[in-house]
């Protein structure tokens, strides 16, 4: 029997060397003639191989495939259709070496499975960085090809913009100037009455104050506005400022009214008092003064609509502009030709420099690459034959031991447990160590 066991484990060996092939079992006329007679149940039959070489089959091994009955059997014996359950020890050390080669085979399967991811990677990574190595370059090259233009552009627009600011200044500059000599008649008209005004108040002795707007907007009110404005005044000081007094105050309401009352009748008694010094002496002079004030203003609003009207001129001729104009002129033509240069340059750099770096580049990463793509072709085909071994050596072993053994012994250290069962005399068959084994 022991011998029996060594046979079934070189010949699980030989069938995983085998690429692709399922664990088939194979019995030969020689070892069913010398195979003992047994008093016990007959032991499963050893999981064989197809033979991985032709040479093994020219040394006389006369193997032959099992029958569809018999590959449908699963855990039945060869000789006599018994399951592995009515098997003995050497039934359970052929089970347990299948499983301890599917353990063995389940590892490598996923080694190959990582060097195959990893070999994923690297051909990735590898493909990457040629195409990093490809932006970089193309956009480098672009850059620089650009930049040889841009730097001329750069300093056509600063020069531009600095002709223009020089041009604003000029223009400005004789804005003004055509301003002065348009309203200059006004501006010594409005000086020399203004002059007048105050010679003869000094000669009456009339207060400067009232040379001002202020003055004759309280006294001598004009027009709807500045008699809107004199009522607006009034109703502020009778009743705006004394009611702000009073609430600040804090005193009884019969002190705040007296408050209020004493505060208007000061401001009135105030403004009496200025009339009475003022224009109840001079009245005569500040009506004819306010005849000469009102061709102030007269000539002030003149003035603002003479220069509202220069700056809404659209005409600039009277500024001699036409040095700044020609230079801007010849600036903006020379940026429009090294503009369409640029554009041209780039775009024959899409059209004919790209296709040559990219090509170039690709030479030097593609022996790489494939060389890469190769190695990972060939661990993934190692991958793909470990993956079927392991795949169709489960398959078999639960076919022969699973689906009698159940799940749950199909693991090396439990049937090491049910051949150390049988090994102290507990058990007959698989079937009773079984039940040994499940009623601790």
């Amino acid at each position: 029997m022991k011998e029996d066991n060594n046979e079934l484990t070189e010949d699980i060996a030989k069938e995983t060397a085998a690429e692709e092939v399922p664990v088939v079992e194979y019995i030969t006329d020689e070892e069913q003639e010398a195979e003992p007679a047994q008093t016990e149940p007959a032991e499963e039959a050893p999981v064989a191989e197809e033979p991985a070489q032709k040479a093994s089959a020219a040394e006389g091994s006369a193997q032959k495939a099992p029958t569809a009955q018999e590959a449908s059997a699963g855990g039945r014996t060869a000789e006599n259709g018994q399951t592995i359950l009515s098997g003995g020890k050497a039934d359970l050390e052929r089970m347990r070496d299948a499983l301890v080669l599917l353990d063995t085979r389940s590892k490598e399967a996923a080694e190959a499975a990582g060097k195959h991811a990893k070999a994923e990677r690297e051909t990735a990574a590898m493909e990457k960085k040629m195409q990093d190595t490809i932006a970089a370059v193309l956009k480098k090259r672009r850059d620089e090809l650009a930049n040889t233009f841009d730097d001329a552009l750069g300093k056509d627009q600063a020069r531009l913009r600095t002709i223009r600011g020089n041009r604003e200044k000029a223009k400005t500059k004789g804005m003004k100037a055509r301003m002065n000599s348009e309203t200059s008649d006004l501006i010594q008209e409005n000086k020399r009455i203004g002059e007048s005004i105050n010679s003869l108040f000094k000669q009456k002795g009339i207060p400067t104050f009232c040379n001002s707007k202020a003055y004759y907007l309280m006294y001598y009110p004009k027009g709807l506005r500045a008699k809107g404005l004199f009522l607006i005044i009034w109703l502020i000081g009778l009743i705006g400022i004394p009611w702000l007094i009073t609430w600040l105050t804090g005193w009884p309401a019969w002190g705040k009214a007296l408050l209020w009352v004493g505060l208007a009748v000061l401001e009135i008694a105030l403004y009496v008092a200025v009339w009475e010094w003022t224009r109840g002496k001079n009245n005569g002079i500040l009506t004819e003064m306010r005849a000469q004030r009102n061709t102030i203003d007269q000539n002030n609003r003149r003035i603002r609509e003479i220069k509202n009207a220069i700056r809404r001129d659209p005409d600039e001729s009277h500024y001699n502009l036409g040095n700044f104009d020609a230079e801007i002129a010849a600036l903006e033509e020379s940026i429009q030709q090294v503009v369409k240069k640029r554009e041209s340059a780039l775009e024959e750099f899409e059209t004919t420099s790209r296709p040559v770096i990219v090509k170039e580049i690709q030479d030097q990463y593609t022996p790489k690459i494939e060389a890469l793509r190769g190695q990972e072709a060939e661990l993934g085909k190692q991958k793909t034959e470990q993956e079927n071994i392991v795949k169709h050596m489960r398959a078999e072993l639960m076919s022969r031991y699973g689906n009698y053994m159940g799940n749950e012994f199909m693991d090396v250290a439990k049937t090491e447990a049910l051949i150390a069962i049988m090994d102290s005399g507990r058990a007959n068959t698989v079937s009773e160590a079984r039940s040994v084994y499940l009623q601790k």
